[in-house]
């Protein structure tokens, strides 16, 4: 999809909505997005403290994420949780991650579209997901076309690409 004409980034997502808790206090709520590196160039977000997820962590299956502004509000009563460490549940296990970033609240466009119906998101490295889920595909792609391009036709273009591709 990448290589397809005017489409300038595409990352994979997987999504699981779950429980999440900080050591000591109440399980939350929280839809979590499995995205790759890249996801700052698609999905638009702004991290505030600490950092996106990069190669390492998605290459090596790291138990890192990022949170947004309101899950780290929730939970500790502040905005820079960066090295705390939370639990999510995966399937019928309790994993724990590592903030390694905290991301505005609303600068996604993933919370822009569902952000009213779910008020906790935390992104981890999609190969993360997959792995304590034990999928081995995609719920979507997400990608970004080149400014002032026909997205239907950017569609039809990746359609065919993945038609050709089976």
């Amino acid at each position: 999809i990448r290589n397809v004409q005017h489409v300038q980034q595409a990352m994979p997502l997987l999504m699981q909505n779950t429980k999440v808790n900080s050591h000591g206090t109440q399980q939350l709520d929280a839809l979590v997005w499995g995205i790759d590196s890249k996801a700052n160039q698609v999905i638009s977000l702004q991290v505030l403290y600490g950092r996106m997820l990069n190669n390492v962590d998605i290459k090596s299956y790291s138990n890192v994420c990022m949170v947004d502004q309101t899950f780290a509000q929730n939970v500790y009563h502040r905005d820079n949780i960066v090295g705390k460490k939370i639990s999510i549940l995966c399937g019928n296990m309790e994993e724990e991650f590592e903030v390694v970033g905290v991301i505005k609240t609303g600068s996604g466009l993933l919370q822009n579209l569902i952000g009213d119906y779910i008020p906790n998101f935390l992104y981890v490295p999609y190969t993360t997901l997959q792995s304590v889920t034990g999928k081995n595909s995609f719920d979507q792609i997400a990608v970004r076309v080149e400014d002032n391009y026909d997205v239907d036709e950017a569609g039809q273009s990746i359609v065919s690409t993945l038609s050709n591709t089976t």
